[in-house]
């Protein structure tokens, strides 16, 4: 089981890079996935071919993102990969819902300790968060605390989707989900 969590958590690191990089993971999953998918139905190694594309998506699913946006990709992939005993918590980490007003947002941020190496104020990090999730300005935005002799110490990253964001406490390792839209109710998830 120990391989298993590393090969996972090699594979988060390697997305996480792709998306450090400027790479939409959102377009970058399916195309691997759809790579390894035709790589796994044409080799002797199929059962290779589907534990790495599984996972793939549980690395894909640990960064924060949505299992329901791909789950007719996910879905075949996953049963062809023989994880049909995977419990329904591993395929979606259900990262807290944070509506979009100021003192959901500031409660995101940890200490914002006064610095003129910050970038931004606590206010200005805050706004900046609403208008970007509310505005639907796509992209991926860093903030960041520093002791006031220049040294970091926190970092926080944004990445705004079409209809959804996450929020990344990377310090912590903690995902958050913002929509401009209302929480979502319970997830329609398959069995396992």
């Amino acid at each position: 089981m120990e391989q298993q969590r590393f090969d996972v958590e090699t594979k988060r690191v390697l997305l996480a890079g792709l998306q450090q990089s400027g790479y939409s993971l959102e377009k970058a999953i399916p195309e691997i996935l759809g790579e390894l998918t035709q790589l796994g139905r044409s080799s002797s190694s199929q059962e290779l071919y589907a534990k790495t594309a599984a996972q793939f998506i549980l690395a894909y699913l640990e960064l924060g993102f949505s299992y329901l946006r791909h789950r007719e990709l996910f879905d075949p992939i996953l049963e062809w990969a023989g994880l049909d005993g995977l419990s329904a918590s591993a395929l979606w980490r259900c990262n807290p819902f944070v509506p979009l007003k100021k003192n959901p947002v500031r409660s995101m941020f940890r200490k914002w300790p006064a610095s003129p190496h910050n970038s931004h104020t606590i206010i200005q990090a805050v706004e900046d968060v609403i208008r970007r999730v509310t505005s639907g300005d796509v992209g991926c935005y860093q903030y960041y605390t520093a002791r006031k002799d220049g040294t970091f110490t926190s970092l926080y990253q944004l990445n705004v989707y079409k209809d959804y964001a996450i929020f990344h406490d990377v310090m912590e390792n903690r995902y958050y989900t913002l929509s401009v839209k209302p929480s979502p109710g319970p997830l329609d998830l398959p069995s396992f």
